[in-house]
């Protein structure tokens, strides 16, 4: 993203908004828990349909649709590892002493601006890693009735005073 983000929010604040605090995650790499299910599932798809395609090269047929299946389980893999690591680095947080702002700039599907307002029925809760990722809000999941998807600031840098500037704007002291 080529200008600042205080350019790019302008035209979301309302009257007399200001920005607080604004940043970007890390760009470590650090899969999640929930990456590990898919993972295996990929790599156990893509071992089965490898072993497809040795068996069918032993018979000589060359062209096997085990290389298609070897390619969705690999792809299922590596989006499962890699997927987080890639939106952060899209990823653009901003806090006003009205909202909490995220980003994300897809290179291919463009910007996308949300905001989530922070009030005193606001749950904010941290974890204790270094960076620091702050939750603020929670989106219901649209398939399969699964958990809400949380919502916050992932993998900041100096999060412990971000967090502090939250509580400050949910208790109204800012």
């Amino acid at each position: 993203m080529e200008q600042p983000l205080a350019d790019t929010l302008y035209p979301h604040l309302k009257r007399g908004e200001v920005i607080l605090w604004q940043g970007r995650p890390t760009r470590s790499f650090a899969p999640g828990v929930g990456a590990i299910v898919p993972v295996l599932f990929g790599l156990g798809f893509a071992s089965i349909a490898i072993f497809a395609i040795i068996r069918s090269a032993e018979g000589g047929v060359v062209f096997s649709l085990a290389y298609l299946f070897a390619g969705i389980g690999l792809s299922l893999a590596l989006h499962a590892l890699f997927r987080g690591m890639l939106i952060r680095r899209w990823s653009h947080y901003a806090l006003t002493h009205y909202r909490a702002f995220v980003l994300i700039d897809h290179p291919f599907l463009g910007a996308d601006i949300k905001s989530w307002p922070i009030t005193p029925s606001t749950d904010l809760r941290h974890d204790t890693y270094n960076p620091m990722t702050i939750t603020f809000a929670y989106e219901p999941r649209r398939f399969f009735g699964r958990r809400p998807r949380v919502i916050g600031y992932e993998h900041i840098e100096d999060g412990l005073n971000v967090f502090r500037v939250m509580m400050d704007v949910r208790d109204g002291l800012h």
